[in-house]
């Protein structure tokens, strides 16, 4: 269904990001769409992105119920909160939040990344078949929504299972289980890569001093200008002094590392 390109109206071309080729997202907007004779942007603007509108507070809430049982509804709460209100970059929390749920990625982050969450944590507690699946489903999922999730999904998890695996009481077994459960995204990734010609990388060689230009310009993108940014990255520091011993501070520390060493949500 994803050999060519639909989008721009143009014959026999190419899917000119490999990537695209494994969602499925655009692939359930089209079947709906013909199902229902109502035109794609309808089905993805006024049917998908207000299911997924209702599905983000229930994620974050299966998330807290994890993270801190007595207090779920307060954090779930926030999360909500704060993307309604945050309008701090283009590519930042509240813009991919309920602005833009029509996208696979905004879905991905508002509702997939949560859950994912939820479940490598739960994983990592109590290593049982059906938080196996939960999790396998959740990651696979993930890549049908963006392509992005070939490396954040697997990293949301895997900085979330640490939270709460302990190899002294559960042996190695359960970091097997995690790993096989990242086994689609790891492997179409793995896939992917392979496909690249030799020296496609090479020619994209950045200038000397460019690498800090673009790293800031992303920072920029993704926490905005002015004091948001040093807002959010004190926030990313203090989140672990806050949450509550255990589980929930150690995925802090890991969630906190990894938005500060990507500048990426």
């Amino acid at each position: 269904l994803l050999k060519f390109d639909a989008l721009h109206g143009i014959p026999g071309l190419r899917i000119l990001m490999s990537t695209y080729r494994f969602h499925s997202i655009e692939a359930l907007y089209g079947a709906v769409s013909f199902l229902t004779g109502a035109s794609v942007l309808a089905v993805s603007h006024l049917l998908s992105a207000p299911l997924w509108g209702f599905l983000a507070p229930l994620a974050w809430a299966r998330l807290f119920r994890v993270l801190s049982p007595e207090r779920w509804l307060w954090g779930a709460a926030a999360a909500v909160g704060f993307l309604l209100v945050d309008g701090s970059g283009h590519g930042g929390w509240g813009n991919l939040g309920f602005v833009r749920l029509f996208q696979g990625k905004a879905a991905f982050l508002t509702v997939l990344a949560p859950l994912t969450t939820a479940y490598a944590l739960a994983f990592g507690e109590s290593p049982t078949k059906p938080n196996w699946l939960r999790l396998a489903a959740a990651l696979v999922a993930s890549v049908g929504l963006t392509g992005s999730a070939l490396w954040a999904a697997p990293l949301t998890a895997a900085a979330a299972f640490l939270g709460g695996w302990r190899p002294a009481r559960d042996g190695w077994r359960p970091a097997a289980g995690a790993g096989a459960a990242a086994a689609y995204p790891l492997a179409v990734a793995l896939h992917l890569r392979a496909g690249i010609k030799e020296g496609v990388m090479g020619a994209m060689a950045l200038a000397p001093g460019m690498e800090a230009r673009l790293l800031a310009g992303v920072l920029e993108y993704v926490a905005g200008p002015g004091p948001h940014r040093w807002a959010l990255a004190a926030l990313a520091l203090a989140a672990p002094v806050l949450a509550a011993p255990g589980a929930a501070r150690r995925w802090a520390v890991a969630a906190g590392g990894l938005f500060l060493f990507l500048y990426n949500p």
